[in-house]
């Protein structure tokens, strides 16, 4: 369980009103691939890692919108605030975790890329900066574009929303059509308890005879225009932040 020290709370403003679906579409385009069951909550481990899973994805970059992780097999959280004129508009990924996990990719001619995934603060945000607030606050999208990929969705403890138009951070491992092999490592990094959800993999390609709705570029801020966008709510209200 994350650490629950307070911290100070953003100011919110401009009232919503729009209401969203309450189910997402059925999308033939996507794909969910099954990684890993849920483990339950554990409070006597100690810091470390506490879990693994493992899948092998024949992936053709070239053909393929984005990829992320998330814990149902759909694009599943209907909000207002999720997606605003993007394909997946109404709807977010999910999945927080207690506390967080590592993906390892090996791309087909064994090159690796390793990266940090919802590795929230100790206020359960994901705020960048440093400890407790660390730099590495990726929550879901691994490949794609921001304006392709679903956003990501998180609350924290004190009830604030996070929406994050995030685009994919482990983009360059995606060099050629092959076999891509995704390692999740689980670490417990506050004592209290260490806990995950289900685990897919979400793949989504374009229509047959379509292209992938974003070109490749450099992923996280200030990389080819593709960096973090965010937003804090609270009951009735909206800030918008942009990083990029």
């Amino acid at each position: 369980m994350r650490k629950s020290l307070k911290s100070g709370l953003l100011a919110v403003t401009a009232i919503m009103v729009a209401a969203p679906l309450s189910t997402m579409p059925a999308r033939a385009t996507l794909v969910a691939h099954f990684v890993d069951t849920p483990f339950p909550n554990n409070s006597s481990l100690p810091l470390g890692q506490f879990d693994s899973a493992s899948i092998t994805l024949n992936i053709n970059p070239l053909l393929t919108n984005w990829i992320a992780w998330n814990n149902a097999p759909s694009v599943a959280i209907p909000h207002a605030s999720c997606g605003v004129g993007e394909p997946n508009a109404g709807f977010c990924l999910g999945g927080a975790m207690d506390d967080y996990f590592r993906i390892t990719i090996t791309n087909p001619g064994g090159t690796t890329s390793a990266f940090n995934y919802d590795r929230n603060n100790n206020q359960n945000s994901p705020s960048g900066g440093t400890y407790p607030n660390f730099v590495d606050f990726q929550q879901n999208v691994i490949f794609g574009g921001a304006d392709s990929a679903p956003d990501s969705m998180r609350v924290n403890f004190s009830n604030y929303q996070f929406f994050l138009d995030e685009a994919g951070v482990q983009d360059a491992i995606f060099t050629t059509a092959g076999n891509y092999t995704f390692n999740f490592d689980f670490w417990n990094e506050f004592a209290g308890g260490a806990s995950h959800g289900n685990i897919y993999l979400l793949v989504d390609t374009p229509p047959p005879g379509s292209t992938p709705g974003d070109p490749i570029l450099p992923a996280g801020p200030g990389a080819g225009g593709s960096g973090y966008g965010f937003a804090f709510d609270a009951v009735l209200g909206k800030k918008s932040t942009s990083i990029q």
